[in-house]
């Protein structure tokens, strides 16, 4: 059973090793700054961010990345009523390639209740497209950022409507 819990300091090195792993590096921001917020939060500074481990019956596989969107300029078009942004890995390479990936983000927005939920992989992360779109997302929109780790490469908006 797929469950989630938020992450601890304890985590740190678990995910530290998830967050340099091949098969997430090449689509992951890998800026100190990022991974700075994510220990923070582990501390209890949460700055912007939301950090959650994913399970498979107690057994820690994935992250997931959560914010509150309203009042975000870039993402303000797609935004209706209470709307988070949503960043996924799995970070345990055992678990790629078996249809978890789409599970584990529909578990988690039922887990989380109903909204609105955004994301926005690079456009040429098809895997990455192709789990969201299995999970019930769909393309609204596009942008290329112009600052950040993620200057100049064009992304995909895609939505996800909780009933």
């Amino acid at each position: 059973m797929i469950g989630f819990r938020g992450v601890v300091e304890g985590d740190v090195d678990l995910v530290k090793g998830w967050w340099h792993a091949e098969h997430v590096a090449e689509f992951w921001d890998m800026s100190d700054w990022m991974w700075q917020n994510f220990v923070g939060f582990t501390k209890g500074q949460g700055e912007i961010f939301e950090y959650f481990i994913a399970e498979m019956d107690g057994i820690p596989f994935g992250l997931v990345i959560t914010s509150d969107l309203r009042g975000v300029e870039l993402y303000e078009p797609y935004v209706e009523g209470e709307t988070s942004s949503i960043d996924f890995m799995i970070g345990e390479g055992d678990f790629l390639g078996k249809g978890w990936g789409a599970k584990t983000l529909r578990a988690f927005m039922e887990w989380r209740g109903p909204k609105r939920y955004l994301i926005d992989p690079a456009e040429g992360n098809g895997r990455a497209v192709h789990v969201y779109e299995k999970a019930g997302f769909e393309r609204v929109g596009s942008y290329v950022p112009d600052k950040g780790f993620f200057k100049g490469k064009k992304h995909l908006m895609m939505r996800y409507d909780h009933a």
